[in-house]
């Protein structure tokens, strides 16, 4: 998984709102040692601010955003992405002709994202990545990919890189790609989650 970029402003509000809360955990686990009169032995480190940050982001980037909760809030607004996509390609290099069947396995996280597209030809994976949010409200992800076809793949196709635009609708992700310099081709892609 490769770090995505985002234009959601929720890239700064949630570090503050977790920021706030390990003050307020801090504060709290202080206040019940003093009233139980409990005190940590000194060889066992007590949860500072900082290591109660550590924990909440941690939760937050692996579980807490995934939840709808955090959506219905207007904390989150990235969408999960998280499954396995079915669906075709179609490209330049046939003109258009033939619907290659394909699956985009998405796994993802609040900081995080790995694309893996598979073909009967070749497989690709992301090298960098961004997850924007339109005025419209719709979704769109771009990302820069490294392909490598298949030992049965035509001799024509080369290891190559390109870039990948999608927009992202209830469950459907469409758009289109380019490739660079060893394969010069182009195409659209249409994918439907099924897991």
């Amino acid at each position: 998984m490769v770090p995505y970029a985002t234009n959601s402003s929720e890239r700064k509000n949630v570090p503050f709102v977790l920021a706030v809360l390990s003050i307020l955990f801090a504060l709290a686990l202080n206040r019940l040692q003093v009233w139980f009169d409990f005190t940590i032995p000194w060889y066992v480190e007590s949860p500072s601010v900082l290591g109660f940050y550590g924990l909440l982001y941690s939760w937050f980037d692996k579980n807490l955003w995934n939840l709808n909760t955090m959506r219905r809030t207007g904390l989150v607004r990235i969408p999960n992405l998280n499954g396995k996509w079915e669906g075709y390609i179609l490209s330049s290099a046939d003109n258009y002709a033939e619907k290659k069947p394909a699956v985009l396995v998405v796994k993802q996280s609040w900081t995080e994202i790995s694309l893996k597209l598979e073909s009967a030809q070749s497989k690709s994976d992301n090298l960098t990545s961004s997850i924007n949010i339109l005025k419209t409200g719709s979704v769109e992800i771009i990302y820069e990919y490294r392909n490598e076809p298949n030992a049965t793949a035509p001799k024509t196709m080369n290891p190559n890189r390109g870039t990948a635009h999608l927009e992202y609708q209830e469950n459907e992700l469409k758009g289109d790609y380019y490739t660079g310099r060893g394969r010069e081709t182009h195409g659209e892609m249409y994918f439907t989650r099924t897991m």
